[in-house]
């Protein structure tokens, strides 16, 4: 087994072990079809230089002006995205036999998420993101919170 990933959110410390290539290689794809194309945009339309601004990046900018050269990549998130695709996410990354909260693990997500917030949920799909898919990533979630 692949050595536990910890990090801390929201006070909770959680560890989590990366699951199998195997059972990791379908939620990429179908990450990869939600997010690809839009996640791409997204971070073009972030790292472009800005001819307005004197040729500082939109990631220098203020985000009055970021956001309006990164509303086509936004709306094609938001378009591709299921009412069930982050609860799949979730669920098969936060496997119950490879997730801990302080030390215990996680038998029921459904039952341990009932007292979180949806923003609490996210941050733990992106842990999870970084945990399965570190290296596929290449780090362009690190400043994602």
């Amino acid at each position: 087994m692949k050595e536990q990933v910890k990090e801390v959110i929201d006070g909770i410390e959680y560890g989590l072990y990366p699951i199998s290539p195997f059972k990791s290689a379908p939620v990429l794809t179908r990450l990869l079809k939600v997010f690809g194309t839009s996640l791409l945009k997204i971070i073009i339309g972030a790292t472009k230089n800005d001819k307005k601004s004197s040729g500082k990046s939109l990631l220098d900018s203020d985000m009055s002006e970021v956001l309006p050269q990164l509303t086509e990549g936004l709306e094609s998130l938001f378009e591709k995205i299921g009412e069930n695709d982050i609860e799949y996410f979730a669920k098969k990354l936060l496997c119950e036999d490879h997730f801990f909260a302080d030390g215990k693990k996680i038998n029921n997500l459904d039952i341990y998420m009932q007292d979180k917030s949806v923003f609490h949920l996210l941050k733990l799909v992106k842990f999870s993101l970084m945990a399965n898919y570190k290296d596929f990533l290449a780090g362009n979630l690190d400043g994602a919170s």
